[in-house]
């Protein structure tokens, strides 16, 4: 399992210079556990972030204490994306949670690629429950499958690990499907000028008519 570094908080710190020194403020909470207010390390914990995402958990050192935590919620900068607090969430390991698992778009889809389909994406995660140890980091959606027009891939047709369930959809939600391709219709100016352009020939032929 991932480890991640913390140290002690103390009431009254400048969150702002410890910021440019590169530590994130953070809290760590969770049942039966006071609130701990902590510091990481800004290059650890986005190492940590790009190998196990929101979903898996990782041990949280906290001086001579390892907590399994969760990341929870992730606050940024509006401005510079830069982020200026964490929420680790420490989970029972007997009750199960919900989370929200991310689906991944594998595979090529022949529709898009030889018919000129387009991918329209209806969901890119599911809310998962099930205890902390069986949360997927990420589901998988084979998009190969989607091979004419109109194909669609719905819950049901998703692999989903054995103790998890899936909360808030129905098993018939759609998750990606191929929709026709788009006819781009011709401006109106241009629709005008090929009308004029007629009715002048047409003007012309019937001169030479007479």
């Amino acid at each position: 399992m991932n480890n991640l570094k913390a140290t002690i908080r103390k009431k009254g710190e400048n969150l702002g210079q410890a910021r440019k020194g590169g530590l994130i403020p953070a809290v760590l909470y969770g049942e039966g556990l006071k609130n701990i207010n902590l510091f990481v390390s800004e290059k650890p914990f986005l190492n940590l972030f790009q190998q196990i995402g929101e979903t898996s958990t990782f041990n949280l050192e906290v001086e001579d204490k390892k907590y399994q935590a969760l990341i929870r919620q992730i606050d940024k900068n509006p401005l510079n994306e830069k982020i200026i607090h964490l929420d680790f969430f420490h989970p029972s390991l007997k009750k199960k949670i919900t989370a929200d698992a991310p689906l991944v778009f594998k595979g090529e889809s022949v529709a898009v690629k030889d018919l000129g389909g387009i991918l329209e994406k209806e969901l890119t995660f599911l809310k998962v429950k099930g205890l902390v140890k069986d949360i997927p980091r990420a589901i998988e959606v084979d998009i190969s499958n989607l091979k004419n027009l109109e194909d669609k891939i719905i819950i049901s047709d998703l692999s989903i690990p054995s103790g998890i369930t899936i909360e808030h959809h129905q098993i018939d939600d759609i998750v990606v499907h191929i929709t026709q391709p788009k006819i781009e219709e011709e401006p109106a100016e241009t629709k005008e000028t090929k009308d004029e352009t007629q009715a002048s020939t047409n003007v012309t032929s019937e001169t030479k008519d007479e």
